[in-house]
């Protein structure tokens, strides 16, 4: 589950436990024994359990910390953190309502590096910054609403700031690439919230990695991660093609990929 910010309030009650979620999101998990298992994906929780007397005490757990407990025990047990366990629920827990069946979504703090993420036929969403908020209003060139690139120009999107923004690394690395041979794929992704805008050329991705990539991934170490907006390979391989739907919550794509990869950032409106 998943709130959009600290100041929203939720009290859930599992078995003999209250958690009181203090922003973000969390996973339970509630075994037919009595035992309740916790994992914080982000943010913190607060734990107690109403049957302690004379006064529950509570407990905070914060991101990345995970535990059980049960009725007969009033000992919250830590256990190693398994976000892999809500790998199903996570596209919605982060803002994503649909994915096409050719993207494979990365759970958050996943310990994969990127060179891993190689799949012929599979696209890998990586969420990357879901609470940024920028200390200035950033102007930046990137791919907008209504628009299908390359045939429409990037235009300045001005990004507000101390607002909310979600960012998201679509990557699309084939195992077979090499000069010469093509593989391509379609699909398409929709958001919860509004597109505010997508990078997808060597300029905007670097533009873009500081403030909204991931800091674990050396970005500047990866070569040929843009699109192609004109054929390449002596006209082997295609352009590369994305669009944004009016509404601005669909992101479509055709992608092809010859010697190198395909690297898209989404920045999203967030709550």
């Amino acid at each position: 589950m998943r709130l959009p910010n600290e100041q929203s309030a939720l009290t859930v009650q599992v078995s003999d436990f209250e958690l009181r979620d203090l922003g973000t999101s969390f996973g339970v998990t509630a075994a037919p024994e009595g035992r309740v298992d916790f994992a914080v994906l982000d943010g913190k929780v607060a734990v107690t359990k109403r049957s302690e007397s004379p006064r529950p005490q509570e407990q905070i757990f914060v991101e990345g910390e995970a535990f059980s407990a049960s009725a007969e025990n009033s000992v919250r047990n830590k256990m190693p953190f398994e976000p892999e366990r809500y790998q199903d629920i996570w596209p919605l827990t982060v803002g994503i309502n649909e994915l096409s069946n050719v993207i494979d979504f990365v759970v958050p703090g996943a310990t994969n590096p990127l060179g891993d993420l190689t799949d012929d036929h599979k696209l890998f969403l990586i969420p990357e910054q879901l609470n940024c908020r920028l200390d200035r209003p950033v102007e930046l060139s990137l791919i907008r609403p209504g628009q299908t690139w390359p045939q429409a120009s990037v235009s300045p999107v001005k990004l507000p700031s101390r607002e909310n923004i979600r960012s998201y690394l679509l990557v699309y690395q084939p195992q077979s690439s090499r000069f010469g041979k093509r593989i391509s794929l379609s699909g398409s992704v929709e958001f919860e919230r509004p597109i505010l805008g997508v990078a997808a050329t060597r300029s905007q991705l670097e533009s873009t990695d500081e403030p909204f990539g991931l800091k674990t991934i050396d970005n500047g170490k990866l070569a040929y991660r843009y699109l192609e907006e004109r054929d390449s390979e002596r006209g082997e391989l295609p352009a590369d093609t994305i669009s944004i739907d009016p509404s601005g919550h669909r992101l479509f794509f055709h992608l092809s990929v010859g010697a190198g990869k395909d690297h898209l950032r989404v920045l999203v409106q967030g709550d």
